[in-house]
């Protein structure tokens, strides 16, 4: 019988159904972009412009607040890690309107420094620590990855993302807190 972790799940489908998703905030893209994303990261890491207006794509509109300020679209590992870490010229505030109480609703990943750092050190301890990495590993992650991929050996196709690793942090974080 197959238990919670290995069982299909429709609701993985329908959570973690990218695509589905793309479609329903009006953010998807019908043609393959990708030889023209090769194609511009040859001429150069960085570009003007958003990437939908770049490419000449439809426009999709996330942040209101982040309309008429400039965009640059960034393609390269490099450039990524230096605008990572240039919060005073790239940062993540722009794209978020306060709410009524004025209430820091930003995720972790959303925060710039200070803020964001302040988080991080408060949580990444417990997780990269040499024990607690191989703790992590021994007891809970890697039994979730054998099962995972017992589970996809005989499938001729998979969406590695919803049957693998989607499932991975929701079974390692539900077992930490005694959920499994």
């Amino acid at each position: 019988m197959e238990d919670v972790l290995t069982a299909d799940d429709p609701l993985y489908e329908k959570l973690y159904d990218v695509l589905e998703e793309a479609k329903n905030v009006g953010n998807y893209v019908e043609v393959d972009i990708t030889p023209d994303m090769h194609e511009l990261r040859a001429k150069a890491p960085v570009h003007k412009g958003k990437l939908r207006e770049i490419l000449d794509l439809p426009v999709h509109h996330r942040h209101p607040l982040a309309e008429g300020c400039q965009h640059w679209t960034v393609l390269s590992y490099e450039a990524c890690e230096a605008v990572f870490r240039d919060p005073a010229t790239y940062s993540n505030s722009i794209s978020h309107t306060p709410n009524q109480g004025n209430e820091i609703s930003l995720s972790v990943l959303e925060m710039d420094p200070p803020m964001h750092r302040a988080y991080r050190r408060t949580i990444q301890p417990k997780f990269l620590m040499p024990e607690a990495i191989g703790w992590w590993r021994e007891v809970t992650i890697d039994s979730i990855v054998e099962r995972l991929i017992e589970r996809l050996a005989g499938r001729e196709r998979s969406d590695l993302n919803i049957d693998f690793c989607a499932r991975i942090p929701v079974y390692t974080i539900t077992t930490a807190i005694g959920l499994e």
